[in-house]
């Protein structure tokens, strides 16, 4: 991840933020629970007795996930994001109705409401039929949803590669950033949906990193603080140390009278 400080452009992959991004996790995240989750999960699907009450149920499982799982958009398939966007801050192509054939014997009226999909003969109307409304749009292609049409969108399951225990707060941190979270007997257990490298180099830990303006050159930066440069040594012409200004002499009463001359 990048991000820019003062002018100055820094990644979070950088080795004093990945420092920074270990102490973080060394903090927050406790222990990897995939042995406990594949028991857990493989009883629920085989309908299997569990020795002792789970610390959670099949419900609060199924919840996490589809809490945790993107919107796939009609239009071009991505279940990358959707931005919400007010309708006054649409650009004008979203308001031209593609149903609209000017070549028509009797055409339609150029101009649609991309929330109601009432259609009018000037942009100026369309624009201020739902003005005070929101939409979502792709962000890959531009489409725009209306709140009901983004409801009834399909979605993606996550995959999950590892489980780990981690604290309250960095279990409502991620669960704000889409991720899989389920709250477990006063800890958060994370769906981890990538694998195969250190946590610290997960987008979303260096997006909580980035939030908390702990990353280099922030404002609350944990990177050390640079050390100041020892006193240079006085040396003579001959190039030769010069004798101590202020030299130490023993203490009587901490060494004893018969060792000082």
């Amino acid at each position: 991840m990048l991000y820019t400080v003062n002018g100055h452009e820094y990644s979070s992959d950088s080795t004093p933020n990945q420092k920074i991004l270990d102490q973080l996790i060394d903090r927050e995240v406790f222990c990897n629970m995939n042995q406990e989750m594949d028991f857990i999960l493989s009883a629920f699907a085989t309908g299997a007795d569990i020795p002792e009450t789970p610390p959670f149920d099949e419900s609060d499982y199924e919840s996490a996930i589809c809490d945790a799982s993107p919107k796939t958009c009609s239009e071009c398939g991505s279940s990358s994001c959707f931005d919400e966007v007010d309708v006054t801050d649409l650009d004008d192509s979203k308001f031209q109705n593609p149903n609209y054939d000017s070549d028509a014997p009797e055409p339609v009226e150029p101009y649609i409401c991309p929330v109601c999909g009432l259609i009018y003969p000037t942009l100026a109307e369309a624009r201020a039929c739902c003005g005070d409304e929101t939409v979502h749009v792709c962000r890959d292609c531009g489409a725009v949803y209306s709140d009901d049409e983004y409801d009834d969108l399909d979605t993606t399951p996550p995959e999950i590669f590892e489980w780990w225990a981690v604290s309250n707060w960095l279990g409502e941190q991620l669960k704000a950033r889409g991720e899989v979270v389920l709250d477990c007997w006063g800890k958060a257990y994370w769906g981890r949906q990538t694998t195969g490298q250190c946590i610290s180099l997960d987008y979303v830990i260096a997006s909580i990193a980035d939030e908390m303006q702990i990353l280099d050159g922030q404002a609350h930066s944990w990177a050390p603080k640079p050390q100041p440069k020892p006193a240079a040594i006085p040396v003579s012409n001959s190039g030769i140390p010069n004798p101590m200004l202020n030299p130490i002499v023993p203490d009587v009463a901490c060494y004893g009278a018969h060792t000082v001359q």
